[in-house]
């Protein structure tokens, strides 16, 4: 997993801690610190998530588009039709 700019900073940060630290507050920071992996790959996974939603609904939309186009070839044909219609209908017996 690459590095992100906060994951980068915390590490900064733990690296300028005083080295006296106590080993409890050490562990301490190690669990935070993999919490924060933890919320950061969740995070990720949820913009995923939203994207493939998005591209999803938007496949969606061209198919609608695609749909509507069809019927409005189908409504023009029915006019060429009917303007056939009325053109033998005026031709003199």
């Amino acid at each position: 997993m690459a590095i992100t700019p906060l994951a980068a900073a915390s590490i900064a940060a733990a690296s300028l801690l005083p080295t006296a630290a106590a080993a409890g507050s050490a562990a301490e920071q190690q669990q935070q610190h993999e919490q924060q992996e933890d919320q950061q790959q969740q995070q990720q996974h949820q913009q995923d998530q939203q994207q493939q939603q998005q591209q999803d609904q938007q496949q969606q939309q061209q198919h609608q588009q695609q749909q509507q186009q069809h019927h409005q070839h189908q409504q023009q044909h029915q006019q060429q039709q009917q303007q056939q219609q009325q053109q033998q209908q005026q031709v003199p017996g």
